[in-house]
């Protein structure tokens, strides 16, 4: 083989590596290009992609298949749908996450939409409260209807916390107690006694101040 026909075959072996390495980084080919997110939830870290475009964000483990995560196929696409969902929390957004479709053997993608609104947020703990907040022209957030409330003290304030441990946020609200005025750090203390009382170390990731009566704190659980 002369040097021409070398330098040619060694063209065509990099080239070859270049697209393995391309298409080794993209979970799914119609992915490539992506940037990659990183979310924590359910004890795992989980590869994010967003195709803000298309509507459409594909979820992977960062370990190398499923079971690797330890999930079964059945469990696999509801906590791939909570991660999901949990990336959007992260990011300040309210989007609702559709149904799973399975593209490789550990990746699932679902279609979402979120809100574009430039209403005022309220959450919610009763249908009735729902209600009265749409009414009053409020954009309305029921995901923590249906959960029970925990009743706590804090410094001589009295506090409910509406823990939806699934997602990995509490909704975290105040009684008026007199003429004391709260100050804002006690519905992170509220809900840092919650997690010692309920024997889990958690990290608040974000805080989101509603309305100085009301917070919704974001956590992740060791």
């Amino acid at each position: 083989m002369n040097r021409l026909n070398i330098a040619i075959a060694l063209i065509a072996v990099l080239a070859l590596a270049g697209c393995m390495t391309t298409t080794a980084e993209a979970p799914v080919p119609s992915y490539a290009g992506v940037e990659r997110e990183y979310v924590q939830w359910n004890g795992n870290t989980w590869r994010i992609y967003e195709n803000e475009a298309a509507g459409r964000v594909l979820v992977t483990p960062n370990e190398e298949g499923v079971a690797a995560s330890g999930l079964s196929g059945n469990s696999a696409p509801k906590i791939m749908r909570l991660a999901a969902q949990r990336y959007f929390y992260e990011s300040g957004r309210n989007c609702e996450v559709g149904s799973d479709t399975l593209l490789s053997e550990s990746a699932y993608e679902f279609p979402y939409s979120c809100e574009a609104s430039t209403k005022s947020k309220r959450y919610c703990v009763t249908e009735a409260e729902c209600r009265d907040f749409a009414r009053r022209g409020f954009l309305v957030d029921k995901s923590f209807v249906g959960i029970q409330p925990v009743a706590q003290t804090v410094h001589f304030f009295k506090m409910k916390v509406f823990d939806d441990q699934d997602v990995g946020r509490a909704l975290i609200e105040s009684e008026r107690t007199g003429h004391w005025t709260i100050t804002p750090d006690v519905f992170e203390q509220s809900f840092e006694k919650h997690a010692r009382d309920t024997k889990r170390q958690c990290e608040i990731t974000n805080v989101d101040d509603i309305d100085g009566e009301s917070k919704v704190i974001f956590y992740r659980c060791n």
